[in-house]
């Protein structure tokens, strides 16, 4: 008799490709006659069950199929439907190893190149300042919708985009925020697009003092500005207080953060002044249905919630609760760059959940000798640390 899991196996793999099963078996033969004909977009194809070749190579332990996908272009930072990179999928350090020396651990891909500084990022906040000053918010909204909506969101995404560009047209019409928020909160996947450009973008325009040099950081750029300054939003929708997030997180991803270190988001984050709404996302007492190892059967995800304590007005938290499509989230945005010491860390064995504690704070000087190291946020890759400060 077969146990519901095997049952699952062997459902996935009569809807899987032939390709797909034999990076799962670790049948080289039969991988390499397929590499031999495949475009970079048919190796990294998702497969009806939600996970890529390498996803399932990685998971099984095939250190030869691994080997072979990535010499051949399969790329290491997709995440699977279980929201995991194939990294995550793997406890062999042989098959870490390959992907971090290849350069397809998702840590290698998000992280800053140059650490951010207090002087970098008072730069950067000056000229966002400067930018909604001068151009103000008609212009700005018109730029959002000529160039980056119908042309970088269109191209991100596969789906129709009629959607967000009315949001953006009846932005325009009434010179106002509130229908680019909606988009934002909409299940449309702008969110996702807008987050993934944030991460892109924002290192270069961080050097470059906030001078964008192509239409998409021009686009993230204006955005972040018009968030940060427009009138209409604040004071009114600024917020200071507790807020709280929910993640499910690898344990390796988790151990990389240290009490007293801080975290830098560059996309925007989405919090609640609900805690039940944090654990719902963070998927408190369902760790029963949670991705299991191959062979340990040890969890690859845990529930971790977030306590943010936002004290300074510099941090620019909005309340959406009343603009967002879902208000009963209540839902607190956090501006990319959001700078955050960890106060805490703990587990809690009853639920199987860490809970982290963050404090708002300001960025280390560049000439301060005891900077403390500086993460990515947890939402962007597991492991994605960011050098300490010299």
């Amino acid at each position: 008799m077969t146990t519901s899991n095997e049952q699952q196996i062997q459902l996935e793999i009569t809807e899987t490709s032939d390709f797909y099963n034999a990076c799962a078996a670790n049948d080289i033969p039969r991988i390499k006659l397929h590499l031999a004909h495949m475009s970079s977009s048919e190796i990294n194809r998702i497969e009806p069950n939600g996970s890529t070749a390498l996803h399932v190579a990685c998971y099984h332990h095939n250190v030869g199929a691994v080997y072979l996908l990535l010499r051949f272009g399969a790329i290491g930072s997709i995440k699977n439907r279980h929201d995991l990179t194939p990294y995550e999928e793997t406890t062999s350090l042989r098959i870490k190893e390959l992907l971090l020396n290849t350069g397809q651990a998702s840590l290698i891909d998000w992280t800053f190149v140059d650490p951010p500084t207090r002087e970098m990022k008072q730069k950067f906040d000056s000229a966002l300042k400067s930018s909604f000053s001068t151009w103000g918010l008609p212009f700005i909204l018109e730029y959002l919708h000529n160039y980056y909506v119908c042309r970088h969101v269109c191209k991100a995404l596969s789906t129709s985009t009629q959607n967000i560009e009315q949001y953006f047209t009846d932005a325009r019409t009434a010179t106002s925020l509130s229908p680019v928020i909606k988009a934002y909160t909409a299940p449309l996947e702008f969110y996702k697009v807008v987050n993934q450009h944030c991460i892109k973008v924002l290192p270069d325009l961080l050097q470059a003092n906030g001078k964008p040099g192509n239409t998409l950081a021009t686009s993230i750029f204006y955005l972040i500005a018009s968030f940060n300054y427009d009138p209409t939003l604040r004071p009114n929708d600024a917020y200071t207080g507790l807020v709280y997030r929910g993640l499910k997180m690898t344990l390796d991803c988790i151990q990389t953060y240290k009490k007293g270190e801080l975290v830098v988001n560059r996309p925007f984050i989405s919090t609640s002044k609900r805690i039940d709404v944090a654990n719902m996302f963070a998927g408190v007492g369902e760790y029963g249905h949670f991705r299991r190892m191959k062979f340990s059967n040890n969890l690859l995800q845990v529930s971790v919630r977030f306590t943010y304590r936002i004290n300074r007005i510099e941090t620019r938290a909005i309340d959406i609760a009343n603009i967002s499509i879902i208000h009963a989230e209540d839902e607190v945005l956090l501006m990319p760059l959001s700078i955050f010491r960890i106060l805490d860390i703990e587990f809690d064995e009853n639920q199987s959940l860490w809970d982290i504690e963050l404090e708002d704070c300001d960025l280390p000087s560049e000439n301060d000798p005891t900077a403390p190291i500086i993460h990515c946020d947890f939402y962007e890759t597991p492991n994605a640390q960011v050098k300490a400060l010299k």
